[in-house]
């Protein structure tokens, strides 16, 4: 799936936005929504929708930034 492919342009992408603002709405929602700013959903939903965007090239890709991810972290 490229940039301007119309898959990522009418499906991937207005609904990775619509999920990120809808859990940056969550978070407003006084203690729930303080839990979810302390596990950094926002971050991690993205994070998810990136590893999902470069897993669609192909599963051996985002298999090796997963690895990749997990290096660098430790």
């Amino acid at each position: 799936m490229g940039f301007t492919s119309l898959t990522f342009l009418f499906l991937f992408f207005p609904l990775s936005l619509l999920m990120y603002y809808l859990t940056r709405l969550a978070e407003s929602w006084g203690k729930p929504g303080w839990l979810l700013k302390k596990l950094r959903i926002r971050d991690l939903l993205l994070i998810a929708f990136s590893l999902l965007f470069y897993m669609w090239a192909g599963l051996d890709n985002g298999l090796m930034l997963c690895g990749y991810i997990l290096i660098v972290y430790g």
